[in-house]
């Protein structure tokens, strides 16, 4: 576990894009630690636990085609983003499920306006005019 929890340390920061400063928030310590455990030194079980629950959150929402910072960083539940809800004990990968589905809700909802946008325009309901990219 010694380099591990600072190898997927360095994977979360980049992947998710968050500062050194926000994850050491996030899991409790300094940013002191953080960097020890990058360069090295073994994490406690709990903080080790809680990395591997980052990093599967992470890898779940790779499936997503756009980069994880501004999903994490929109309001997910009661007006609180991501790490707001990591930070208070919610579980990431409940959480980044949770951004799948409305990512998904989302995509459908397009597909479905691109549908009948198209359709208004076959019958010649729409004036042209904006632009036809509703991705």
């Amino acid at each position: 576990m010694r380099r591990i929890a600072g190898a997927k340390v360095k994977r979360i920061m980049t992947g998710m894009g968050i500062s050194a400063a926000a994850l050491a928030r996030v899991l409790g310590v300094s940013r002191q630690t953080l960097y020890n455990w990058i360069n090295g030194d073994q994490a406690s079980e709990n903080h080790a636990t809680r990395i591997d629950t980052l990093m599967r959150a992470h890898e779940a929402l790779l499936t997503v085609d756009q980069p994880q910072r501004p999903l994490l960083t929109q309001p997910l539940r009661a007006s609180q983003n991501f790490w707001q809800l990591v930070q208070t004990g919610e579980d990431p990968e409940v959480l980044a499920r949770a951004i799948l589905a409305s990512q998904g809700r989302r995509a459908d909802q397009r597909a479905l306006m691109a549908e009948r946008l198209a359709a208004k325009r076959a019958k010649g309901t729409v004036v042209d005019g904006s632009s036809d990219d509703l991705t």
